[in-house]
């Protein structure tokens, strides 16, 4: 699923932890509204932005020390 034209669902909550990571629906929408302003900052700065945290749940932050 895309969250914006450039970025995915996939991309925002990828974790190599091996925890649950999967926000719910208003979580889900303020990634919506991330995603929305990452395309602003995309256009500025002409190019790829590399997205390694879009959302953490408590576990997985706890597991990465976040």
């Amino acid at each position: 699923m895309q969250l914006s034209p450039h970025f995915s669902y996939a991309e925002m909550t990828a974790t190599y932890t091996g925890l649950y990571n999967i926000p719910d629906q208003s979580t889900l929408e303020m990634l919506r509204l991330t995603c929305a302003k990452l395309e602003e900052v995309r256009t500025l700065v002409g190019g790829p932005i590399l997205v390694t945290s879009g959302y953490r749940s408590d576990a997985v932050n706890m597991a990465v020390h976040g």
